[in-house]
């Protein structure tokens, strides 16, 4: 996890030298009316993941239940997020964030049984904007730091994650809408009596931040 850490700081200095150097050409005028020194973003999204340890204990609470409809494995997680976004450049931005999410599972058998796989993660992210036709809108790349706690059933873990989110801002004078697709890797073990209970919220992510 360390070198993801160094792997984002290297970056950040690299394009915050590269944004002082070309401080003062043309292109950093573009839209410059456009763009606010501090948003607030919220936004929402779903991921795609496969949590086994989660899912083994599911499949085995249910060994001796028909399934009428559906499957036991968690599949899909849901999660929304609260942002500030300081500018430190027109194309560079700092981001504090907070995410939530959310696995849960219906199982629908003699008794209904649920589950629920969540996590909360505070996290520190640069975003480096890559302005393309007219330089209204622009590409985004944002490398990030997670710290994340998660919880199952009795079992609960914390750890340091990493984040990498790409997608478009559309920008709308003061509003930016960013459709993105990111990939978390997120993993932490809970000891239980002799064994080790992993919570794994490693996914591939897709959403949508209204920043404002």
């Amino acid at each position: 996890m360390r070198y993801i850490i160094i792997g984002v700081v290297i970056t950040m200095l690299f394009f915050v030298k590269s944004s002082a150097q070309n401080s003062n050409s043309d292109i950093y005028t573009v839209n410059v009316n456009h763009n606010k020194n501090i948003y607030v973003g919220v936004g929402i999204g779903f991921g795609i993941f496969n949590p086994g340890d989660v899912n083994d204990y599911i499949n085995t609470q249910l060994e001796d239940y028909y399934i009428e409809d559906g499957f036991s494995e968690i599949i899909f997680n849901y999660n929304a997020k609260a942002s500030l976004n300081f500018a430190i450049t027109e194309y560079i931005y700092f981001t504090f964030f907070l995410e939530g999410a959310w696995a849960p599972k219906w199982i629908y058998s003699e008794d209904e049984q649920y589950f629920s796989f969540t996590k909360i993660a505070p996290g520190f992210a640069p975003k480096f904007y890559i302005p393309f036709g007219s330089g209204q809108h622009a590409f985004f790349v944002s490398p990030g730091v997670t710290y994340n706690k998660m919880s199952f059933e009795s079992y609960s873990a914390t750890n340091f994650g990493g984040k990498l989110q790409g997608g478009v801002s559309l920008n709308f004078g003061t509003l930016k809408l960013q459709p993105y697709g990111a990939i978390n890797f997120v993993k932490a073990s809970d000891g239980v009596r002799y064994q080790e209970f992993e919570l794994n919220y490693t996914d591939f992510q897709m959403g949508v931040e209204l920043l404002f």
